[in-house]
This record gives C-alpha cells, structure tokens and sequence, in this order.
C-alpha cells in the first residue's frame, strides 16, 4: 500500500495543476489525428534523481539502420509482425517501402536479411512486382520465409515466399476475399506447426470508406483463413469466427487487431478498437476451434457517439500480444480517456499525465517512475 498512496496523490495533485485543454475529435476513423503542437521546445536537459533499476539496462547498442523509405504509414494503429528472428542466429526485417512521393506508384515491402554477422545492403527495389503495403512477415518451412501484403485493388492480397531465407527468387500466389466482398485490405499473419507449414491469416473486408460494402453486418469485417499447403487451398477460407461478429462489434478499424506467436498448437489474436470491447480470439487446436475473451470491456460495445457517456476509461489500439509456456495470453496496451456527447461524437484525451499508462493484462508488472506516471499496470485475469 505505501507504494500506491503517494502514487495517487500526485496523479491527483497534477490533475488540479493542469488546466482543461480541449479534447480532440477523431475527424474520421481511418484519418490521420492532428494534435496541437508544443508551443515552444525544451533547451534544458532535465536531471531526475531517480534510483537506477537493477532489472533493466539502461545502455543500449546503436542503431543500425537496415533499410530507407519515404512512406511514412506505417501502421494506421498496432503494428504486424514484420521482424523474425531465426534460430540460427538470423534475421529477416520487412517494412512498407516507397522513395516516389507524393503518389508512392513503387510503394512495395522492403525487405532486408541478416545473415548472422551483417545485415544486406539496402534494398532498392520493392519484393513484389505490384504495388502493395501493409507487409507481415513469417519462418515458412524448414528453412524459408513468407510475407503478405495487400494491393489494394480487386487481386486481394500478395503473398511472396521462397524456400530459402535471404536468398533465391521469390514465389508469389494472390488470395481474395469473399465474392460478396473482394476487396482486403491491412493483412495480419503468423505461421505455425513443426515446421511453420501451416499459414493463418486474418485480414479485413474493406470498409465502405475505402471503396468496400457492408459484409455480413460490419462496415470492416475481420476474416480468418488457414492453408496447410502453401495456399493452394484454405480450411477455412474468409470465415467470420463467432465471438467477432456483428453481434459482438460496431466494425473492426484498420490495424486494431494483432496475433500473438504461436506456442504449438495454441493460438490468439487480439482486436479492438478502444471505444468497443477489447477482445482475444484463442485456440489450442492450431485454428480448428476458438474462444473468446475480453481484455477490456467496454461500457458500449456499440458506442457509435448517439448515447451519452461522460469521461471513462478505455484503450488506444496500440495493442500486441503474446502466449507464455503455459499458453496464457498476455495483451499490452495503451489506455485513455474517452467519452461520447450522444449526438454522434466521439472524444479522447491521448495526451493527458493521467492517461499515459500501458495496460499489461495477466503480467505483474508495477514500476511508478519519478513523475507518477503509471508506467506498467497488472490485471490478472486467467487468460
């Protein structure tokens, strides 16, 4: 206890210091968010007398730059899995890459490798043949890598594989969406199985303000496949799992969703887009069944702006996961606060002292910093 007091009494001493500074609208939920910028900067380095962590080094290696781009989305909010470590003491890295602004016509992944003593030269040209973005990248086979991209057109998505890591030709096969709505975009993958074999992929139906329609009730629908043969075919293909339908959410956002690595058969993927529910989508059979839990529930899991609510708590959409050795799933996020003036606006306050928190559900991890920001946060639910 004696830790949390003085805790809260700073939070609660600076909230009363700090004037009320009006809130952001989010103009559109796949536009960008402009904030005020600082007026002013800092021309002082400021000293904090802070007792050193014994757990954590605070001295690093230097950055090493692996690759350049123009391109400056990365993600619209969590980022996919597009760095692998192998093994063997390799790496492969991919990132969305485009050098020819404004309209970025070569945009493609960049993809680098480190062979166990130096990383490539930069690379000059995208791994695809068409236009993409959005790369995930995975092991594939015993010694191969994968990666998955979309278009953005009605070829759906791109996948580029090869036997051998860093080297050979790449391999491409295209994978569409359902008839009813073709066009995929922002893709997420792992891989899994003794050998990586097996390839899952979630991946959204494009909303209707990016060309796509209404799927099976959600303005941006999350769909899972699964192939266990190099994607000449998929069992399932473009399923809707129960647990993430219409029923359970307004819409899935671009980027609001992340898969954990698989550890054996067990499986998760989280999605939420910080108004909603905060979900985790969990299978301990490889993808053939799911479970679904919440990380965050949401007071309106439909909030849509029409209803109400003063300030609450919810979540930015930052979002990764992992599953530990006994298949437990652990979800980190950033948390803020959110509220609705029930005439179809929806507000956030990313910015405020007692709203930069990361939220870590099922890791005990507790450490205030000098300023009383809570740095970490444990909720221990059985995941």
């Amino acid at each position: 206890m004696k830790y949390f007091l003085p805790l809260i009494l700073l939070i609660v001493f600076s909230g009363v210091a700090i004037s009320q500074t009006p809130m952001q609208k989010q103009n559109h939920r796949f536009s960008k968010i402009f904030l005020p910028a600082p007026q002013g900067g800092i021309d002082d380095i400021i000293s904090l007398n802070i007792e050193p962590n014994p757990f954590v080094n605070a001295i690093k290696a230097p950055d090493v730059i692996t690759g350049k781009t123009r391109y400056d989305l990365q993600s619209n909010y969590a980022v996919g899995r597009r760095i692998h470590a192998f093994p063997d003491g390799t790496i492969g890295a991919t990132w969305t890459r485009g050098m020819l602004d404004p309209n970025f016509t070569d945009r493609g992944t960049g993809y680098n490798y480190h062979n166990g003593s130096s990383w490539g030269p930069h690379p000059t040209e995208r791994v695809e043949a068409v236009r993409t973005g959005w790369p995930s990248y995975q092991p594939y086979g015993t010694n191969g890598e994968i990666i998955v991209s979309h278009t953005g057109a009605a070829s759906g998505l791109v996948f580029s594989w090869r036997e051998n890591k860093g080297t050979d030709s790449w391999n491409y096969f295209n994978f569409e969406g359902p008839s009813e709505s073709p066009l995929l975009l922002w893709p997420r993958m792992i891989t899994s199985g003794e050998n990586n074999e097996i390839i899952h992929l979630i991946v959204l139906t494009a909303p209707t303000a990016n060309g796509g329609v209404v799927y099976q009730g959600l303005d941006g629908a999350l769909l899972y496949s699964r192939s266990f043969d190099g994607g000449l075919t998929w069992d399932p293909q473009n399923e809707l799992l129960e647990g993430i339908t219409s029923d359970d959410l307004k819409a899935v956002r671009a980027d609001t969703y992340s898969w954990a690595a698989a550890h054996g058969e067990t499986l998760a993927f989280i999605v939420g887009d910080g108004y909603g529910d905060g979900i985790v989508m969990k299978s301990g059979d490889a993808g053939d069944s799911w479970t679904k839990m919440l990380y965050y529930e949401s007071i309106d899991k439909f909030m849509d702006g029409s209803v109400l609510y003063p300030d609450h708590g919810g979540t930015d959409s930052y979002q990764s996961a992992v599953i530990d050795d006994l298949g437990r799933v652990h979800v980190a996020v950033g948390r803020q606060v959110h509220n609705a003036d029930g005439i179809g606006g929806i507000f956030y306050f990313p910015y405020f002292y007692f709203t930069k928190m990361i939220l870590a559900y099922n890791i005990c991890l507790y450490q205030p910093v000098a300023d009383g920001v809570l740095f970490g946060y444990a909720a221990n639910k059985d995941r």
